[in-house]
């Protein structure tokens, strides 16, 4: 998770249905639907935040999705 320069949006990793690291298979722990940049918009003076959407990223091996974003950050 990165905060935008102005803290105007905060950006998060999120995870893809093959996890690559970090998951106990046998809870499943680390394992999503949506591999990409989730954007979250900040509001009340960072009390909370209004999700935007996520910028999917793919990664297809033999018929799977292997992408799998491991973490983000923002150029200041």
């Amino acid at each position: 998770m990165d905060v935008s320069p102005d803290g105007d949006y905060v950006f998060v990793g999120t995870r893809g249905p093959t996890p690559l690291s970090g998951n106990d298979k046998n809870v499943n722990n680390a394992k999503g639907s949506t591999p990409g940049v989730g954007v979250i918009k900040v509001v009340d003076g960072g009390k909370d935040g209004q999700f935007v959407g996520i910028a999917r990223i793919t990664n297809m091996k033999e018929e799977k999705e292997t992408a799998d974003t491991h973490g983000v950050a923002v150029r200041k």
